[in-house]
């Protein structure tokens, strides 16, 4: 059987539809295939990855997102927000709308839920945060988001 790496994963494919017990090759193949292309990103998008949100009321810089107006023209961001303290479990999802109109960034959101937390795009294209801060204690709570860009012209 030839052998086949996808993202480090040695897969011994089957040759032949003779090949014994070939199913299992298969289906590690198609596993394989699956998440490489999840995790494929294109130029000026953002991979998926979670950070941790800091508990206060301070606004924050979402370090990974900072579009360039010279280099990105839009970009659709997929997020959901998980916050819970010994008290309340707060969650959303949604997507953010960005786009560049030469000068300044513009957001909109389409989402469901309510975690209390507020997004904003500066004018250098920095996306950054706001929340109310939750008065329990064990507090734990993250966002998860990809970014898909629209590259200019």
């Amino acid at each position: 059987m030839p052998k086949i790496t996808i993202l480090g994963t040695v897969i011994d494919y089957p040759d032949s539809a003779a090949a014994p017990n070939w199913s299992e090759a298969l289906i590690q193949f198609a596993t394989q295939v699956e998440k490489a292309l999840l995790s494929a990103v294109g130029s000026g998008d953002v991979a998926p990855q979670t950070i941790i949100l800091i508990n206060d009321s301070l606004s924050h810089n979402v370090d990974a997102l900072l579009f360039s107006g010279a280099v990105n023209q839009s970009a659709t961001l997929f997020y959901s927000v998980y916050r819970q303290d010994n008290l309340t479990i707060l969650y959303e999802a949604g997507q953010l709308e960005l786009v560049y109109d030469g000068s300044d960034w513009h957001l909109s959101r389409i989402g469901t839920g309510d975690a209390h937390i507020t997004f904003s795009i500066s004018s250098s294209g920095q996306l950054s945060y706001t929340m109310i801060p939750m008065a329990g204690t064990s507090v734990k709570q993250y966002v998860t988001f990809r970014a898909l860009s629209n590259i200019v012209g």
